[in-house]
C-alpha cells in the first residue's frame, strides 16, 4: 500500500468536536495493518485487522485480534469474519476546526458508529498504537 493512500491515518468520530464520553477510532497504516477501537470510561473494545485495497472506496478487512477491557481486565473477544467494506471520504465542517476536514464513513459489521463520520485526526498514527498492550493500558 502506498503511503499516500487516502485511507492512511488516524480517524476519530470525535475529531473536531468538543469532548465526549465515548469515541471510536480507526488507525490505518500504509503497510496494511490497522485497528478500530470503541472506547468509553472503564471499557474498550478493539479489533486489529489487516487491510487491502480492492478498488476505489472498497477495502478488505481481515481481523486477526479482538480484545476488550472491562473494569481493568483485558479479555479476548470473538473474532469477526473478514469482510469487504465500502467507505467514502468527504469534506465536512466540524465545530473546533473552523474549516472543513476530511471525514470517513465506513460500514463494517464490527463498526459501532458506521452512520457517523470519523474525522481525520492525523495522517501519521503513532507507532505505539500498534501495540495492543499500550492501547489497552497494560
Amino acid at each position: 500500500m502506498p503511503d499516500e493512500d487516502e485511507i492512511v491515518g488516524l480517524w476519530s468520530v470525535e475529531a473536531g468536536y468538543y469532548s465526549a464520553m465515548e469515541d471510536e477510532v480507526f488507525a490505518f497504516w500504509s503497510d496494511g495493518v490497522g485497528f478500530v477501537e470503541y472506547a468509553r470510561p472503564y471499557t474498550s473494545d478493539c479489533i486489529d485487522f489487516r487491510w487491502t485495497r480492492l478498488s476505489a472506496e472498497v477495502l478488505r478487512l481481515e481481523p486477526f485480534r479482538s480484545t476488550y477491557v472491562e473494569d481493568g481486565d483485558v479479555l479476548e473477544g470473538e473474532l469477526p469474519a473478514a469482510e469487504d467494506v465500502t467507505y467514502r471520504i468527504v469534506e465536512e465542517d466540524r465545530p473546533l476546526e473552523g474549516a472543513t476536514m476530511p471525514v470517513m464513513y465506513l460500514s463494517a459489521s464490527f463498526v459501532t458508529f458506521d452512520d457517523q463520520g470519523h474525522g481525520l485526526a492525523t495522517r501519521t498514527p503513532s507507532e505505539r498504537l500498534r501495540d495492543p498492550d499500550f492501547r489497552l493500558g497494560e
